[in-house]
């Protein structure tokens, strides 16, 4: 980092009095930065960091925040109020990115809980609806550091002694030895109830209420409190997924999702259908028989195309030209495999995007058909808040590009205990046997991600 340039750069700054806040943005191309070292560095700050990051390299997007210096938070959702806060705000913001070569957009963080209406004790650290702008933000694609403060008494000197300081003294972080958890019990909560709920469902699904996704969990508690430098490390090996990592206050929420809700570029929407699943086998020839099942099979086709055609219908208010192909395709992520349908929309002119979030949330692979009476159902009927899991999280930028991923694969940690989530799609013709099974293949990418080998041998019922 030429701290000189930066230095005789600083002393043009002409502060704007008009604005609340200045962002400055720091190229940190020469330093070889991680994410791990970033949020290792930043342990004081724990309570206020986040970690995204898109699947598959090279990524859209791969991001840390620390420090929340302005959030937009509301106990529920209006469309309307969140695109005039997240203007305001964004309009209140004085840019200075010193000419660099390589450019980043700042980020808010954030996004909704999986229902307005539930609200339980281990989730009262998150609000409805929050989207947090970060002090420090790292974007590790473009190798960009943005360092956003409050104008009034704004120190631009002690600003840069400290980007100076962490240019140099985070890449040479050492992580050192991680704790590997240790386990003191583990149980999988309501199975028997959760079976007979299943069963019920089965049974009230007709023509006019044809899907409805359910979930259960499993709590797994520790000896001492979980290493969330373990949790790092962990996240840092897969990069087949979406990753989330998300505090606040006391608590911390983790999802390796394969999922995008969406991602809006320019006026351009991409998106996926993302429905249907089936395990991955060790056996090669096995595997692929379960992939040439999962094309085939008639249950995962129909569940696919009910996601595929509620999307269609909800672009179809936000753009006059939606583009998508006739038949899905096999999404692998590390334990299982998924039908995916890869949607692209062109946007219409003066699109509120929380309005699309709104409409998006929850898709038929998280929620059901008819969206209002599937939400009114889960809500009522499954046993726990689901709180931050299914829920939409990503980040949105001044000019309206965004990305949000569905936080599935997830789990909600606070101090010694992980709870985890897993939901299957409930379909007329679905087996209560084998949607037990398959949420016993979608904990599994937790389970690694604590470095949790067994099963439960306990329930709670």
């Amino acid at each position: 980092m030429d701290i000189k340039f930066y230095r005789e750069a600083i002393q043009k700054i002409k502060i704007n009095g008009d604005k609340k806040y200045i962002s400055m943005h720091f190229s940190f191309g020469d330093s070889n930065l991680e994410p791990t070292q970033v949020l290792h560095y930043f342990d004081a700050q724990k309570g206020q960091r986040y970690w995204y990051r898109s699947k598959n390299a090279p990524h859209t997007y791969n991001k840390v925040g620390i420090q929340y210096i302005k959030s937009i938070s509301r106990s529920k959702f209006d469309d309307e109020q969140l695109q005039e806060n997240k203007d305001k705000l964004f309009n209140s913001i004085q840019h200075v990115d010193f000419g660099n070569e390589n450019k980043s957009s700042l980020s808010l963080f954030g996004g909704m809980k999986f229902a307005a209406e539930e609200t339980t004790d281990e989730w009262n650290d998150f609000n409805v609806v929050s989207f947090h702008l970060a002090k420090y933000q790292f974007d590790f694609v473009n190798k960009v550091l943005i360092i956003t403060d409050k104008i009034k008494n704004v120190d631009l000197d002690k600003i840069l002694d400290e980007v100076h300081e962490m240019s140099t003294t985070i890449a040479k972080t050492k992580i050192g030895a991680v704790t590997v958890p240790e386990i003191t019990r583990s149980k999988d909560l309501f199975v028997k109830g959760w079976k007979e709920l299943v069963r019920e469902t089965i049974d009230r699904l007709d023509d006019d209420f044809v899907k409805v996704v359910l979930s259960r969990q499993r709590l797994i508690m520790f000896k001492q409190e979980i290493d969330t430098n373990y949790i790092f490390e962990q996240l840092d090996h897969d990069t087949q997924n979406y990753t989330i990592y998300f505090e606040n206050h006391g608590a911390i929420f983790v999802s390796k999702t394969p999922e995008r809700l969406y991602e809006i570029k320019g006026k351009t929407l991409f998106t996926s259908a993302i429905a249907g699943s089936i395990a991955k086998d060790t056996d090669a020839s096995q595997d692929k028989k379960n992939q040439d099942i999962l094309l085939h099979d008639e249950k995962n086709k129909y569940e696919h195309q009910l996601v595929a055609d509620e999307i269609v219908h909800h672009l179809n208010e936000f753009s006059d030209e939606v583009q998508y192909s006739e038949m899905p395709k096999i999404l692998a992520s590390n334990f299982i495999y998924h039908l995916e349908t890869d949607i692209e929309a062109k946007l219409k002119k003066d699109v509120n995007i929380f309005s699309i979030l709104e409409r998006f949330h929850p898709t038929p692979a998280t929620g059901g058909l008819p969206k209002d009476v599937a939400m009114e159902y889960i809500v009522k009927k499954e046993f726990g808040a689901r709180g931050l899991y299914a829920a939409p999280l990503g980040l949105i930028h001044e000019d309206n590009d965004a990305e949000f991923a569905v936080a599935l694969r997830s789990m909600f940690i606070r101090d010694r205990s992980a709870t985890l989530y897993a939901g299957v799609g409930i379909v007329k013709e679905s087996e209560v046997e084998s949607e037990l099974e398959e949420t016993h293949v979608k904990f599994k990418p937790m389970m690694d991600l604590l470095g949790v080998n067994d099963e439960p041998q306990d329930t709670v019922d």
